[in-house]
């Protein structure tokens, strides 16, 4: 379980030191042991996890490999809720998947994939969850030229210039933040964009 977690850390502090080299070997190992320990209830997050943190930094040349952890996920998620009781096809870890739907073009699955982002935020989910519904959503929103649903969005995680992150993860804190100035840019508020 140490050695899981070592793997799982290792490949996070990589692609944050900005060489994502050996992380996504690194955060599968994790993965794969963890479901050797029958951990479904951590190998199914570290899989969300290692798709939002890793694979998207340090895979996207590979999509056979970020389609594989997909379906890894989803996979350890159904079995994760036959084991509780739950119905198989109540996956949480969904909405960061999502993400890569949107990135082939797939956008009415990841549409499907989303819950509501507004219902969402007084759901038992974790904070990062709930960032991460937002930023998806601010996405397609812009995608379908509803600027104004986009801001919505982005105004739960980063509302200003000058707001700090909060209660939100950084990550996510970030790429709203990144959002806000590509759709600043799109409609020539360069001014806004640079703050």
């Amino acid at each position: 379980s140490y050695r899981a977690t070592a793997y799982f850390m290792d490949a996070i502090s990589r692609v944050a030191r900005g060489d994502g080299t050996g992380a996504p070997y690194a955060i599968r190992q994790a993965i794969a042991m963890a479901m050797e320990l029958g951990q479904l209830d951590i190998a199914t997050p570290w899989t969300a996890v290692a798709f939002f943190r890793v694979d998207i930094f340090a895979n996207l040349h590979r999509p056979d490999q970020v389609e594989a952890l997909i379906q890894r996920g989803l996979e350890l998620d159904a079995e994760s809720n036959r084991r509780i009781g739950l119905s198989p096809a109540a996956c949480d870890c969904t909405p960061e998947f999502a993400y890569w739907w949107l990135f082939r073009g797939e956008w009415e699955r990841a549409r499907g994939a989303l819950p509501d982002p507004v219902e969402v935020r007084t759901a038992p989910q974790p904070q990062v969850l709930k960032d991460s519904v937002h930023v998806i959503a601010a996405e397609l929103a812009m995608a379908a030229g509803d600027a104004a649903s986009a801001d919505l969005y982005l105004d739960y995680i980063a509302p200003s210039a000058m707001m700090e992150p909060g209660d939100h993860s950084y990550q996510q804190w970030l790429m709203a933040a990144e959002q806000r100035v590509r759709f600043c840019l799109a409609s020539n508020d360069v001014d806004e964009a640079e703050r």
